[in-house]
């Protein structure tokens, strides 16, 4: 495997797998707290899903991809003492 093939292995399997996870996991705990708490828990996790989603939004509304123009053809110039 190149490295090029474990860049796309960690970009598309691992990072989704890991926050699949703490996705899972949130969910879980959430529904594991006493009974007295459960609103709380539930406003918790839906704040931290909204912030998410904020930061997301935020982060890649600017995302823009590099333009590779080439203006002006590349020169070598020696030095000369």
């Amino acid at each position: 495997m190149h490295h090029n093939g474990v860049y796309h292995a960690v970009l598309y399997i691992v990072i989704p797998v890991i926050m699949l996870s703490m996705l899972a996991l949130g969910v879980y705990v959430t529904m594991r707290v006493p009974r007295s708490f459960k609103i709380s828990a539930l406003a918790g996790f839906a704040a931290g899903l909204v912030i998410f989603a904020i930061y997301f939004v935020s982060e890649f509304s600017n995302f823009r991809s590099p333009t590779l123009g080439l203006n002006a053809i590349p020169t070598f110039k020696p030095i000369r003492s």
